[in-house]
């Protein structure tokens, strides 16, 4: 590094030139939840093992939803108010 190292250039020019990243975050990129969201809505996906995947969830979180639903339904009492 020291033989390449130019003292006249930036840190990030330098780093760049040789190849190397100046910031890691940049390079390697994860996704986070919300542009995995976006994904699922736009209809892109990683392969059919993955579209399986997510319609089984899918299925499996709006009957969980619905039991909660109905659950909450079934608990609610008459307010005592006034």
């Amino acid at each position: 590094m020291k033989a390449n190292w130019d003292a006249r250039k930036a840190v990030r020019t330098n780093l760049e030139s040789m190849g190397l990243a100046f910031d890691a975050n940049q390079v390697v990129r994860v996704r986070t939840t919300k542009e995995d969201m976006v994904r699922r809505a736009k209809g892109v996906r990683e392969g059919e093992e993955a579209v399986e995947e997510e319609r089984e969830d899918s299925e499996v979180v709006r009957r969980l939803a619905e039991e909660a639903k109905e659950a909450d339904e079934a608990a609610k009492k008459k307010s005592k108010f006034r």
